[in-house]
């Protein structure tokens, strides 16, 4: 007889992300996303770039590997890529997608793009290896773990 292997979710939540986003090739937003949880695939957390939380809602496809949110002036959607990086021991996960500013924002209709990143410790064997540009978990690991002023 075969055990039955539970398989875990792949984007980690609880979870905090830095966010970086730019609107007609110009970045303009810098800030934070939480996912506090996904119960039957609807997420719930929240999303700050200017030093208010605004609640999210939206839902996450395991299969896909896509999560589309919405708050209260944009929408979002992304595909996840997960990479872990051996020599360090870290496994990153990096959202990437595009965004289209709703009302009443004074942007309404514009869009862009995002990228957003997580980390975890690695543990176990090496299981993901999307493949994501060294520069952006730089930058990104950066706005997570760095100095707290570039979300101001």
């Amino acid at each position: 007889m075969q055990a039955i292997q539970q398989t875990e979710r792949t984007i980690p939540v609880p979870s905090t992300w830095s966010i970086i986003g730019d609107v007609a090739g110009r970045r303009i937003v810098r800030g934070v996303l939480v996912i506090q949880a996904i119960e039957n695939n609807n997420v719930r957390g929240t999303i700050n770039f200017r030093g208010t939380d605004l609640p999210i809602s939206g839902i996450w496809d395991e299969n896909t590997r896509n999560l589309m949110f919405n708050t209260a002036f944009a929408s979002f959607s992304g595909q996840l890529l997960v990479f872990d990086q051996l020599a360090i021991n870290t496994r990153h996960f990096v959202l990437n997608g595009n965004f289209l500013m709703n009302p009443p924002s004074l942007q309404a209709g514009e869009f862009g793009q995002w990228v957003g990143l997580t980390s975890t410790t690695r543990i176990g064997p090496p299981q993901f290896s999307d493949p994501v540009p060294t520069s952006a978990l730089f930058l990104l690991s950066d706005m997570v773990y760095g100095n707290p002023m570039h979300f101001r």
